[in-house]
């Protein structure tokens, strides 16, 4: 599998532009309006984010269940995490900006470098078919365009000090209980048993057929430091364009 595909590119490119557009309209629409009218946008994308997954769960059981729609991949923390976001007040937000806005902007740069890791062809080409992959590029394209919107009407309160432990500590627990859930029911939850990007998987290979569970547990302990760093480079390039671009822009008017 490579990094990209015509079919990704025709189905993450304009979507972008498109939301791009959106995030700007609201920004403007809405910036004089007072904090609860912000949120308004966020909130039901994050009710969609809701239904969407409760619509999957409960396909999924009425067709015997597939353990691999449990909520435990990388992208089911946003099930979690935009829904804290969006309705959260106070000093709780405040904690929550960090890890959502490190997640939503990992999630962008997926898209940007490697998107067939994040859904495959099939699922671009099945969308009106099947809904699983209907849901699949939906709930992932959904996450962009929170990003999007939440940046554009200043939704991130943002603090490296405060925001970097919150980040290592909930995507660390995150890894950890990824890992247990893979190996006790055999599922490749964040691609902790296997990869799906080919040239990985390849050295993966290698490595475990040389030293065999040494080499897995190596893996597993990349795949557990690269889910922080990752989320940290993301949190720095995506703050690095909110900062010196959307804030300003805005002072300078």
């Amino acid at each position: 599998m490579g990094l990209w595909t015509l079919n990704h590119f025709y189905a993450v490119i304009p979507a972008f532009i498109i939301f791009a557009g959106i995030a700007i309209l609201l920004g403007f629409l809405l910036k004089n309006k007072n904090e609860e009218t912000k949120l308004l946008p966020l909130r039901i994308i994050a009710v969609a984010i809701l239904l969407l997954e409760f619509a999957k769960q409960a396909i999924s059981i009425s067709r015997g269940y597939d353990l691999y729609h449990l909520p435990f991949h990388y992208c089911s923390l946003f099930v979690y995490l935009l829904p804290l976001h969006a309705f959260s007040f106070g000093k709780l937000k405040k904690h929550i900006d960090g890890i959502t806005f490190a997640s939503c902007a990992s999630l962008f740069l997926f898209f940007l470098i490697v998107p067939t890791i994040l859904y495959p062809e099939s699922a671009i080409t099945n969308v009106a078919n099947n809904f699983f992959d209907f849901h699949t590029v939906a709930f992932h394209h959904l996450v962009v365009l929170y990003l999007f919107v939440a940046i554009a009407l200043k939704q991130f309160k943002l603090s490296f000090k405060r925001d970097f432990p919150i980040i290592a500590i909930i995507l660390s627990a995150y890894v950890i209980i990824a890992t247990i859930l893979s190996y006790t029911l055999k599922v490749n939850f964040q691609n902790l048993r296997t990869c799906n990007l080919e040239a990985i998987e390849g050295i993966r290979l290698s490595i475990t057929e040389a030293i065999g569970w040494f080499g897995q547990a190596i893996y597993i302990f990349l795949i557990f430091i690269l889910t922080t760093l990752f989320g940290y480079l993301a949190y720095t390039l995506i703050w690095l364009f909110y900062r010196f671009v959307i804030v300003r822009k805005t002072k300078v008017k």
